[in-house]
């Protein structure tokens, strides 16, 4: 079966989205999705406002299929399943030598007299010994590792991107590297599959550059709120006709088997 694809990116320089199916040489009817996903800030120019610099701190990569099912166990970005993770005992012995000197002193005095006169005889006698005493104190530690996963698969058939850092994304996600493994559903009319990048307002970074012709004043801090929801709404309608609803759509694309 023979699958077209159509990449919507109207805003490229931002998102990059590119998708397509390609058929298993060793399963009939199995399919491995290949993604292409690249995002980095990036500066747009806004006739009406200025200079918009925009990044993304999160996405939510989507995918809708018709007639395929996704293969248990191929998601790209999941870990072990049961929650496990990797954990590392340490253990350090401490070991402190101290060392203490007891002198033990004694003294004999004698005094005796003879014919010619009272003598007196004093004799002092000394010993010293050592001794070492040695503490030893056990300690533990333990460190946690988990795997990290830039592309993360997540509930209802979607993927987080994040970066590590926390920093704004910037980088090519994905190469088109296999997102996961389809199957085809047998009495399915229509078989294909629709992936989309979408960006909650939160997750993006706007800084607006202002042309000093439209505004005479700085923005105020309420001014520069609005600013940014209508900018949002503005990326959003780029490249999604669907309503605005906090979401901003960058990418789309559709792969079918439909000519």
């Amino acid at each position: 079966m023979d699958f077209t694809s159509d990449d919507q990116n109207p805003l490229a320089q931002l998102v990059q989205l590119k998708s397509r199916l390609a058929p298993k040489d060793d399963i009939v009817g199995n399919h491995d999705l290949l993604v292409e996903l690249r995002i980095n800030p990036d500066e747009i120019e806004e006739d009406r406002v200025g200079t918009i610099r925009v990044g993304i701190q999160e996405a939510t990569l989507s995918v809708e299929f018709s007639g395929l099912d996704i293969v248990p166990k191929t998601r790209h970005g999941q870990g072990e399943t049961g929650g496990k993770t990797r954990k590392e005992l340490q253990r350090e012995t401490v070991t402190s030598t101290t060392n203490e000197t007891d002198k033990k002193r004694s003294a004999d005095a004698s005094v005796g007299a003879s014919a010619i006169g009272p003598e007196g005889k004093l004799g002092i006698g000394g010993s010293s010994s050592r001794r070492k005493e040695e503490t030893v104190t056990h300690r533990e530690s333990e460190t946690v590792t988990e795997e990290f996963y830039p592309v993360r698969a997540i509930s209802d058939d979607r993927w987080q991107i994040t970066m590590k850092a926390g920093s704004p994304l910037d980088q090519a996600f994905l190469d088109n590297d296999r997102l996961c493994e389809v199957s085809e559903v047998r009495e399915a009319n229509r078989k294909g599959v629709v992936s989309s990048l979408a960006v909650k307002q939160k997750h993006l970074k706007l800084e607006l550059e202002q042309k000093a012709s439209i505004f005479t004043s700085p923005l105020s801090t309420t001014q520069q709120a609005l600013m940014k929801i209508v900018i949002a709404k503005s990326l959003h309608e780029r490249s999604e006709t669907s309503g605005y609803s906090g979401y901003v759509v960058f990418s789309r694309s559709t792969v079918s088997d439909e000519g």
